[in-house]
């Protein structure tokens, strides 16, 4: 079995456990061996304790690196984002310029409508 991505082993609790429940023992537990139970116990729990510590260190480590991937697409997308209104404004321009000249053309052509209906009615009338 690989070691080293599991939680330690509680063997020694295990083993303590059974020798003070043991039907072979015959005896109750003296004060000792439950001193040296729990004594066992705490060691191997902070054992656990460590093992588990580090692993959410080695989570916390996974998720800054993720969290400074997030920060390098933010920044991406910011630079699409001004790519963007760029060229919204170059085009809000354009159609400002557009629309300006087409009104130029459209007075233009009324005008010259009016000028032609105006010389109609003058051969017309005179």
């Amino acid at each position: 079995m690989h070691e080293s991505k599991t939680a330690p082993t509680n063997q020694n609790i295990v083993l303590t456990m059974s020798e003070l429940i043991s039907d072979d023992a015959k005896k109750s537990a003296t004060r000792a061996d439950v001193m040296m139970l729990a004594v066992t116990t705490e060691t191997e729990f902070s054992k656990l304790r460590s093992w588990i510590s580090a692993r959410f260190d080695t989570v916390e480590a996974d998720f800054a690196k993720v969290d400074a991937r997030f920060d390098k697409v933010d920044a991406r997308f910011d630079k699409v984002d001004a790519r963007f209104d760029k060229m919204s404004t170059e085009n809000t321009h354009n159609t400002n310029q557009l629309l300006r000249r087409n009104t130029a053309q459209v007075l233009s052509l009324a005008i010259s409508a009016f000028g032609v209906i105006a010389a109609l009615v003058a051969n017309i009338i005179f």
